[in-house]
């Protein structure tokens, strides 16, 4: 048995304040459209979104105010690999809900810089035609 198990009692007591949390919590609250949505998951009259300690979910997605914190996410999530517009679409909705997300994604993606330059060019190929037929023998 080691010594946290032993001391199980003082874990539960025990609270882990994170810096940013209360800032976080303060600008969900003066957002003005998740305040909205706020009042409604408390009076019952939304029921795809969660309140917990004060964060906002939407199913799993955790709901971002808008701050900075969007383009951090965005950032992280398209800066693994830089990956295309759906792909980090759909990377950043398996955690995150916001309302504007998919135009920020948008903008973000055709703005980056490494994209611009990997990204290949379209190119409109015209029509093959076909090659002559020889019409006489070659030496």
């Amino acid at each position: 048995m080691d010594a946290l198990s032993r001391r199980s009692n003082l874990l539960s007591t025990m609270g882990v304040i994170i810096p940013g949390f209360d800032l976080f919590r303060y600008l969900m609250v003066t957002d003005p459209y998740f305040a909205a949505i706020m009042i409604a998951v408390q009076a019952g009259e939304k029921s795809d979104f969660l309140l917990v300690d004060g964060f906002l979910f939407r199913g799993n997605q955790l709901c971002i105010p808008d701050c900075s914190l969007r383009l951090e996410i965005l950032q992280e999530l398209h800066g693994e690999a830089h990956v295309g517009r759906d792909r980090t679409l759909q990377l950043i909705k398996a955690s995150y809900f916001w309302p504007t997300i998919r135009r920020e994604v948008e903008h973000y993606v055709e703005c980056c810089q490494v994209c611009q330059v990997s990204k290949g060019k379209a190119t409109n190929v015209s029509l093959y035609l076909p090659l002559p037929i020889p019409t006489e023998r070659r030496k």
